[in-house]
């Protein structure tokens, strides 16, 4: 799989890594990256379909001293560099007291650029603002209680799940992520209520059966090619009676805009794309999976019908709604446990 954990051992009661299954999909990814990129379209969810080689070396493996931050939120929030530079979608903030309140609130550092994968470049107060902006849309589906717990599935440095720590100072925040760097991150310079959980490739989540009231992943599904439903399945195990998952994908929507999309660079120029890019009139497949790259992470990118996302992923949850162009292109699926 690619984001995951993001991306991310063998079973819900093992939370250890099956170090043989691993061996074998990476055998699998190798032998089967062998051949050309090509489009997948397929509802086999749980089949390798095009997978990547194994890689010279991954960069979620390689441990790395941390970058010096630019400084906490409030000091950024003060800035008149950052504020001139921010994104005209943020702006608003700016005059938002409760953001102010955040800010002053929020007592980490934020991370250096390379210490959160490159979100917002030198722009450091639109990285800390799109995560308020994201936990306000997320957070307005679930009413949180002392003693809940929160997962954030593929959450990186804690882009939104700073927000809800502070906001949320009696509830205990889980970020799960395959990338080793990030996991240090978190448990170094997060506060005491948010701890990070490395996770690997293979469909388990090391916390017992109903554990989250809340679990939100944002570009997670998007570039998950294999093992989609036991993802789905492990999902909706730890997710607790009367909780939300809160999952983005791409929707058919994002197909027909795809053009004006940052996503269409990465995959404008794969062979496969071109060869049944269809002006984005419909999206050809219900499932449609376009790898690229060399490696086992972001490695593909994967669109969903949303008839796929209420017949497929309903077998797993209940439906409580679709909403398209809830987070930029992304859709997002609000689930409930079943």
């Amino acid at each position: 799989m690619t984001k995951i954990i993001k991306s991310r051992l063998a079973s819900a009661g093992n939370p250890f890594l099956n170090i043989n299954s691993l061996s074998w999909m990476y055998k699998l990814r190798r032998f089967e990256k062998s051949r050309e990129a090509v489009a997948i379209m397929s509802s086999d969810t749980n089949s390798p379909a095009v997978v990547a080689a194994e890689p010279a070396g991954n960069w979620f493996e390689e441990q790395r001293p941390f970058q010096a931050s630019p400084g906490t939120p409030l000091t950024l929030f003060r800035d008149e560099h950052q504020r001139r530079i921010l994104d005209p979608e943020l702006r608003h903030f700016l005059e938002d007291r409760q953001a102010a309140r955040a800010a002053s609130e929020d007592l980490a550092n934020i991370p250096a650029t390379i210490d959160r994968e490159g979100y917002y470049d030198d722009r450091h107060l639109a990285y800390w603002l799109s995560g308020l902006h994201d936990y306000r849309n997320i957070s307005r589906h679930v009413d949180l209680i002392a003693g809940d717990k929160v997962l954030d599935f593929g959450g990186a440095s804690g882009r939104v799940a700073r927000h809800f720590s502070v906001s949320h100072p009696d509830v205990d925040v889980i970020i799960g992520d395959i990338n080793r760097n990030h996991i240090d991150y978190v448990n170094q310079h997060l506060a005491d209520n948010v701890a990070g959980v490395r996770l690997s490739g293979q469909p388990t989540i090391p916390f017992a059966d109903k554990s989250f009231k809340m679990i939100y992943g944002i570009s997670v599904f998007t570039h998950i090619d294999v093992f989609e439903t036991s993802w789905l399945a492990e999902l909706e195990r730890v997710l607790s009676p009367g909780g939300v998952a809160w999952l983005t994908f791409h929707s058919e929507h994002t197909w027909k805009i795809l053009p004006s999309t940052h996503l269409h660079h990465a995959i404008k120029n794969n062979p496969a794309f071109l060869n049944i890019w269809n002006g984005g009139d419909q999206l050809p497949s219900e499932r449609l999976v376009f790898s690229h790259g060399r490696g086992i992470e972001y490695s593909c990118n994967v669109f969903h019908h949303t008839d796929y996302i209420r017949r497929i992923w309903g077998k797993f949850f209940g439906i409580k709604e679709i909403l398209i162009g809830e987070h930029g292109y992304h859709a997002v699926a609000v689930l409930t446990k079943r």
